[in-house]
């Protein structure tokens, strides 16, 4: 997986955010991404009904709840594995 990316949604707001590229997760982890069918609202002109179109293209999201939870964890058995090989190397 590639490292972390910035992106601006919206340049008029300023926002920018950190995150990975879901198609690059997907393929070390894809249970950590949801796949959407994208659709477009239409509305009917003539009655003011409102449906759904579907298009041919498919949304990916990461998420990041779970890949937060998963991070803490990796972290955590890390930092476990640092201790025990500061641990050894000072017995010495």
């Amino acid at each position: 997986m590639k490292k972390a990316m910035w992106f601006q949604f919206s340049p008029e707001a300023g926002l920018v955010r950190v995150g990975w590229i879901a198609q690059d997760v997907e393929k070390v982890c894809p249970g950590l991404v949801e796949k959407t069918e994208d659709r477009k609202r239409v509305t009917n002109k003539k009655t003011g009904e409102i449906s759904h179109r579907r298009l041919r293209t498919t949304t990916r999201e990461i998420k990041y709840s779970v890949a937060h939870m998963k991070a803490f964890k990796a972290l955590g058995e890390a930092l476990e594995r640092i201790e025990a090989i500061e641990a050894a190397v000072f017995v010495q």
